[in-house]
C-alpha cells in the first residue's frame, strides 16, 4: 500500500466502506495544518459515482454537508479528502447525556443540511447514521453523497432494478430499486427513520414504530415523545410517499415547531456556577429562543451585591442578596420577568445585619409569589452590636408590586434566627413565614417553631410542632385561608416522627391534625392545594425506599397514594437516584400535579454531590404519572406552572458547560 497520495500522507487506516478504503492522513507540504480523511476508490468501474460524489459536494456549500478539501481522480488511484471529524458519527457517538430537545436540535440541524441539498435538486438516497459525522460541538455534517440522485439530470449510475441505500432507512419505494419514484419525500422517510435511531438509539423495521417493542412514547412513559409521533415520525415513517412532508425544509419547520412546543412546555432558567457557600456569584439565566436556540445572559448584580438566593414562578424571578459592605448594609432585590427585564430595589438596613440564608437547603424557599405575579421576599435581621440568638430577630418581608414600587413591612419582632423558614403570600396582602427551630426553648418565644402571619390589620403568631422541626411547606387558598404542613420529632414518644397539618381560617382559627405517625418520615416534604381549597402533601413514603406518598384531605379524612420513584428512575438507565428530599408540588388548571424530587441534599454544588440531579414528575388528577424527566447533576431552585400544565423550570448546574 503506498505510502502516501500526492501531498498526502497516511497516518492511518480507518473502517473501510462499501466503496472505498478510509485512511487518515496530513497534507506533507505543511499547508494545511491537522488531519483529513481520504478515501480511495475501491473499484475502477464505480469511477462514475466517485466523480458525481465529488461535483456534488463541491456545489453543495453548506456548514452541515461535508467539504472537500482535495481531490484527484486522474491517478490510477483516485481520491477525496475531507475533513477528519474525530467525534465520528451518528453511529458511533455517545449521546447518552442527550435529552430530548437535544436529540431534536440535532436532528433540526441535519434537516437544514438536507433542506438545503434539496433546495439544489439533490436527493441523498443513502441516509443513514453512519453518513453523518459529528464534529467536536456536537453538531452533524452529513456526507457520502455517492448514491445522490439529481432530480432534474436525465443522467443515470443505477440501473432501473438497482436497490440503494441502507434496508434499515431506505424508502420502500426505492426497495426495487425503481428511478421513476425517486423523490424528496425518498430522503424525508430516511430522515423520519434516523430521528427514531436519536430518540431510542436503535433501529425500527419499516413502519413498526407504534407496534409492541417498538412504541417509545408508551416505553418511556412520555407525552413529550407522543408529540414527537404525532408530528413528525408518523408523518415522516409511513408507506405513501404522498403522505410525507414533501422535503426536507418542510420536515424542517415541523421539527422547529415541536421544539418550539416542547420549550413551551419546559421552559428552563438556569443559573450556572452557583456555590451555596460562595458569597459572591457569578449568575447566569438561559432561556429558549422560538426557534429552540439556548441563549445566555449574565444577570445584571448591582454594585457589591453577594447573592443569597433566587427564585422564579411561570412568568417572573427574583434576585436577592446584601451588600454587607455598604454603611449601612443594604439589601437588594431584583424581580422581572425576564433577565433583560430585571429592576432593582435597594433598601439600607441602619445598624442591622441580614442572616445569610443561601446556605439553607431550600434557599429560594424565602421569596413568594401572588397570583398577580407579585414576589415577596422575607428575612430576619439583628442587631449589629449585639448578635446573641438568645435576644432574638426581627423579621421583616421587602413585597415587588411591580413597575418601580415595593414596600418594606416589619412583620414581628423577637423572633428565631433565619434557619430556611418558608413564606406565602395571599392575593389579599397578608403574609405568613414559618420559623422552624431545632430546639422549642420554654420562656422564649423566639426559639419556638412558629407561623408569624401578618395582615394589616393584625399579627399572629402560632405555635407550631412539638418538637424538632424542620422548615415545612405552607400556602394561602383562593379564600384566603392558610395550609401548612410540618414533620417534627414526637417528645414523648422518642424514635418517631409526626407528618402534621395545619389550617388557619381568613379570621385566625387554628387547627391541625396529624397525617401519619411512623419511624421512619423523611422531614422534606411539598404540599399545594387542588380544587381551591384540597390540601396535597407529598412526602417520601413511610417506610418504604424510593416511593412517594401522596395524601389528600377529602371530607375531612387522608387518603393515601405511594408511586414507585425506582421503577420510573430505571427507564433512565441509572440506578444512582436516591430520594432525598421532595421540593415541591404545584397542581395545574387541569388538576395534574406536578412534582419536583431531588436525589440528596447538598450544602455545595459538585458533580459528585448532585450525581443523579432532579426528577420531574406530572401525575394525573387520578394520581397516575403521565410525564417524567431526569436533568442530571443539577440543583433545584423554583418554577412555577403555566397554562395547559407547562413548566418553567429553574435550576443551578456546575458550570456553562
Amino acid at each position: 500500500m503506498a505510502k502516501r497520495f500526492g501531498k498526502w500522507r497516511i497516518q492511518k487506516n480507518l473502517p473501510e466502506g462499501g466503496q472505498a478504503y478510509i485512511y487518515v492522513v496530513v497534507d506533507s507540504d505543511a499547508e494545511l495544518p491537522g488531519e483529513f480523511i481520504l478515501k480511495r476508490l475501491k473499484n475502477p468501474r464505480r469511477l462514475n459515482r466517485f466523480v458525481r460524489e465529488l461535483d456534488l459536494c463541491r456545489s453543495l456549500d453548506h456548514p452541515r454537508i461535508l467539504r472537500v478539501i482535495d481531490a484527484d481522480l486522474t491517478d490510477a488511484s483516485p481520491y477525496i479528502v475531507y475533513p477528519y471529524c474525530k467525534a465520528g458519527t451518528l453511529a458511533t457517538s455517545n449521546l447518552s447525556d442527550l435529552t430530548l430537545l437535544d436529540r431534536l436540535r440535532l436532528f433540526g440541524h441535519i434537516c437544514e443540511g438536507m433542506a438545503y441539498a434539496h433546495s439544489r435538486v439533490v436527493i441523498h438516497r443513502d441516509l443513514k447514521p453512519e453518513n453523518i459525522f459529528v464534529d467536536s460541538g456536537l453538531l452533524p455534517v452529513i456526507a457520502d453523497f455517492g448514491l445522490a440522485y439529481l432530480a432534474d439530470d436525465s443522467t443515470r449510475l443505477t440501473t432501473t432494478h438497482e436497490a440503494v441505500g441502507s434496508r434499515w432507512y431506505m424508502a420502500p419505494e426505492l426497495e426495487a430499486g425503481r428511478l421513476d419514484v425517486v423523490t424528496m419525500a425518498c430522503d424525508v422517510y430516511s430522515l423520519g427513520k434516523i430521528l427514531y435511531w436519536l430518540i431510542a438509539g436503535r433501529h425500527v423495521p419499516r413502519e413498526r414504530h407504534r407496534d409492541h417493542g417498538y412504541c417509545l412514547f408508551t416505553e418511556l412513559g412520555s407525552t413529550d415523545v407522543r408529540l414527537v409521533y404525532e408530528q413528525l415520525l408518523d408523518r415522516a415513517i409511513t408507506d405513501s410517499p404522498e403522505g410525507r412532508p414533501k422535503d426536507a425544509d418542510e420536515l424542517l419547520a415541523l421539527t422547529r415547531a415541536v421544539i418550539s412546543d416542547l420549550n413551551n412546555r419546559h421552559r428552563v432558567y438556569s443559573l450556572a456556577g452557583i456555590e451555596a457557600c460562595s458569597p459572591r456569584l457569578g449568575v447566569y439565566v438561559s432561556h429558549f429562543t422560538d426557534n429552540g436556540i439556548i441563549e445566555w445572559e449574565p444577570a445584571p448584580i448591582h454594585g457589591s451585591m453577594h447573592v443569597h438566593g433566587f427564585s422564579c414562578n411561570y412568568n417572573s424571578m427574583c434576585i436577592w442578596g446584601v451588600d454587607a459592605d455598604s454603611a449601612p448594609p443594604t439589601l437588594y432585590m431584583q424581580c422581572g420577568d425576564r433577565v433583560s427585564n430585571l429592576r432593582y430595589h435597594q433598601v439600607p438596613i441602619p445598624g442591622l445585619v441580614v442572616k445569610p440564608a443561601f446556605r439553607s437547603r431550600r434557599p429560594w424557599r424565602n421569596i413568594a409569589f401572588d397570583s398577580s405575579n407579585r414576589a415577596a421576599l422575607t428575612f430576619t435581621a439583628g442587631s449589629s452590636t449585639n448578635r446573641r440568638a438568645s435576644d432574638g430577630f426581627a423579621l421583616s418581608a421587602l413585597v415587588d408590586e411591580g413597575g418601580r414600587r415595593y414596600r418594606c413591612e416589619r412583620l414581628a419582632t423577637d423572633v428565631g434566627p433565619a434557619m430556611g423558614g418558608e413564606c406565602a403570600i395571599s392575593n389579599s396582602n397578608a403574609i405568613a413565614v414559618y420559623q422552624p427551630a431545632s430546639i422549642a426553648t420554654p420562656g422564649k418565644p423566639h426559639g419556638q417553631p412558629e407561623t408569624v402571619v401578618w395582615t394589616r390589620e393584625s399579627i399572629i403568631r402560632q405555635r407550631i410542632g412539638r418538637g424538632q422541626t424542620w422548615p415545612g411547606p405552607l400556602e394561602f387558598d383562593a379564600g384566603g385561608a392558610l395550609h401548612q404542613a410540618i414533620v417534627d420529632e414526637l417528645p414523648e414518644r422518642p424514635g418517631r416522627r409526626a407528618l402534621r397539618y395545619y389550617y388557619m381560617t381568613p379570621s385566625g382559627t387554628w387547627s391541625e391534625s396529624i397525617v401519619v405517625e411512623t419511624t421512619q418520615l423523611s422531614a422534606w416534604i411539598a404540599m399545594t392545594i387542588r380544587d381551591a381549597t384540597i390540601p396535597v402533601i407529598v412526602c417520601e413514603a413511610p417506610n418504604a425506599r424510593n416511593a412517594i406518598a401522596v395524601f389528600e384531605l377529602v371530607d375531612g379524612a387522608w387518603s393515601s397514594t405511594v408511586i414507585n420513584v425506582a421503577a420510573i428512575t430505571l427507564k433512565y438507565a441509572t440506578n444512582q437516584f436516591d430520594i432525598g428530599s421532595i421540593m415541591d408540588a404545584r397542581v395545574d388548571s387541569g388538576g395534574n400535579l406536578h412534582i419536583v424530587l431531588v436525589n440528596e441534599l447538598p450544602m455545595q454544588l459538585t458533580s459528585r454531590q448532585t450525581r443523579a440531579g432532579s426528577l420531574y414528575l406530572q401525575l394525573s388528577p387520578s394520581l397516575e404519572v403521565e410525564r417524567h424527566r431526569l436533568i442530571p447533576h443539577s440543583r433545584f431552585l423554583g418554577w412555577g406552572i403555566g397554562p395547559e400544565g407547562s413548566i418553567c423550570l429553574c435550576l443551578a448546574f456546575d458550570s456553562l458547560t
